[in-house]
């Protein structure tokens, strides 16, 4: 029986499919994170607005408005727009070279663009349908007029990227003090002691 063995090439090519497999696992975990904080921003907004302008909240069953809490906190929406945004903003791509502001500021610009595009999606199908906003009460806030719609674009428009950027530090920090401890590594050999050894091996230090 002939034996087979393993070359450079092949042995290169299955690390890069086994890198690539552990990416999609992160990937789809913070796909499933966001998705469930952005939710949660959208909630929130949504209960400040009718705390401070109905102070009141719309019923459970079909008959007394259970559609209201589906469609008036806007996750319908701002859901699917910032993961879109996200993935465009490159926030699913490997990070591990780049700091923790580059990635709370690019959170923000996300987040942003977020909240543009679902004000432009509302005013195309129509904020009285989806958003709800058809009580004419409004909340004066240090002479700042608001109504329910302003008042909750705006608690949104905070909430959103202060509560993602949370979640991200937050894995962050745990994926790093993980590592600390030896899990979740990659092991990479570093030939040579020259200045560009050196400067790859600080590299890598400063962005386990």
């Amino acid at each position: 029986m002939e034996g087979s063995s393993t070359g450079p090439e092949e042995a290169r090519g299955g690390d890069e499919v086994l890198l690539k497999q552990r990416h999609q696992v992160f990937v789809t975990l913070f796909v499933c994170l966001d998705a469930i904080v952005v939710a949660c921003a959208c909630m929130v907004a949504w209960g400040v607005r009718r705390l401070m302008i109905e102070h009141a909240w719309p019923g459970l069953t079909v008959d007394t408005g259970a559609w209201h809490w589906v469609r008036e906190p806007l996750a319908l929406f701002a859901v699917p727009i910032a993961l879109l945004m996200f993935y465009a903003f490159g926030l699913y791509k490997p990070r591990r070279d780049r700091g923790l502001a580059a990635e709370q500021w690019q959170i923000v610009r996300a987040s942003l663009a977020t909240i543009v595009m679902l004000i432009v999606a509302l005013w195309a199908l129509g904020t009285e349908s989806f958003g709800g906003w058809t009580d004419g009460r409004v909340l004066d806030i240090g002479g700042v007029i608001f109504d329910a719609g302003r008042l909750q674009i705006g608690v949104l428009t905070l909430a959103m990227p202060v509560m993602l950027g949370a979640e991200r530090l937050a894995f962050r920090v745990a994926l790093r003090t993980l590592r600390a401890r030896g899990w979740n590594l990659r092991h990479v050999a570093v030939i040579g002691t020259g200045r560009l050894g050196r400067i790859t091996c600080r590299t890598l230090d400063s962005n386990v």
